[in-house]
């Protein structure tokens, strides 16, 4: 897409965020994490909640701590139950 000089927004990142979640791939959907941070690409709570989401389901809890600790210092607060995002 960026060779195209097409830049993705936060929908296409949460998308392909899901999907790498769905297959287990936890550790690309922390370095897209990442990638989103240094693109300025607007983290929001439904980033947040679908990485830790992905997270969790793979017991990796040291990461859902990080990011729950960044999540609340952006002034969000975690839910109890996470959004639809579909």
């Amino acid at each position: 897409m960026e060779e195209r000089n097409w830049k993705p927004n936060v929908v296409v990142y949460i998308s392909v965020m899901d999907g790498l979640c769905k297959d287990g791939l936890v550790y690309e959907v922390l370095n897209l994490f990442s990638e989103m941070s240094g693109k300025c690409v607007l983290l929001n709570h439904i980033t947040y909640t679908c990485s830790t989401q992905g997270l969790c389901n793979f017991g990796r809890w040291k990461e859902v701590g990080s990011l729950l600790d960044e999540m609340t210092k952006m002034g969000m607060m975690p839910d109890l139950q996470a959004p639809s995002i579909f």
